[in-house]
């Protein structure tokens, strides 16, 4: 119910919950409650997540419906509670895109002396790339590595996230210098700089490598000073990779 109006709805005024450690979000404590601001059943929402439990098994998971600012509904599986963190995979992507339209707005406005936009050539940045594997990857930019236009192969040809071997590192693969724990290489490329989508981690890692040599620093570590902190992210964690012993990065 709208606060201010007594009328079920929205609240008439924008919320952004504080950090978990001061609180986290406010929570709606009944069905009553839930159906009145949120504009939710409960048991529709139970049904719901039910249904999740039953298609995914034993799969370990968790639900959270947030509605006109409130928390408004949780379910999690028996071996799953509220403060349990997850492996985001490929959703480490979208806080690379993020930190990189950050980084670019700080090179516009002066707050990075770098000057970098989404047409500058992504190899110039990745001192390590140097001799180039194709030349081709000369003209590859940071936009098309966004986009995943580079042109290095990625799962139409087989190549299926980072596997590597034992005794190389992920980077070593990426910049072709190496195959991965298949044989498979990215060293040539399937396509010309934005002639072609595929989905390809190799290529997708280059913007950390870039990145780092850019701001001088860790893109988590950016991240955290950017982003995360700012909007009250806590309690989570970012893997750092790198090459094995022979790859100055």
């Amino acid at each position: 119910m709208n606060a201010r109006t007594g009328r079920q709805g929205p609240p008439a005024d924008p919320y952004f919950p504080p950090a978990e450690s001061r609180g986290g979000w406010r929570w709606l404590k009944d069905a009553e409650q839930i159906r009145l601001i949120a504009g939710l059943d409960v048991q529709k929402l139970t049904v719901m997540a039910h249904a999740q439990e039953l298609i995914h098994g034993g799969d370990s998971w968790g639900l959270v419906v947030i509605r006109h600012g409130y928390l408004a509904f949780e379910y999690y599986t028996f071996n799953v509670l509220a403060h349990t963190r997850f492996d985001i995979w490929s959703s480490t992507k979208s806080f690379t895109g993020t930190a990189w339209g950050l980084l670019f707005e700080d090179s516009r406005t002066g707050r990075l002396p770098a000057k970098v936009d989404l047409d500058s050539c992504a190899y110039d940045f990745i001192p390590a790339s140097q001799p180039l594997t194709d030349p081709r990857k000369a003209r590859i930019t940071l936009r098309h590595l966004l986009t995943m236009t580079s042109g290095i192969a990625g799962e139409q040809s087989n190549v299926i996230g980072m596997p590597t071997t034992t005794d190389t590192g992920p980077f070593e693969h990426a910049l072709g210098l190496c195959p991965n724990r298949y044989g498979l290489w990215v060293d040539q490329l399937v396509a010309e700089p934005g002639a072609y989508w595929d989905y390809s981690d190799p290529a997708f890692v280059h913007l950390t490598l870039a990145f780092s040599h850019i701001a001088g620093r860790e893109l988590s570590d950016y991240l955290h000073e950017r982003l995360f902190a700012p909007v009250g992210i806590e309690n989570l964690s970012w893997d750092v990779q790198g090459g094995s012993g022979y790859l100055s990065l």
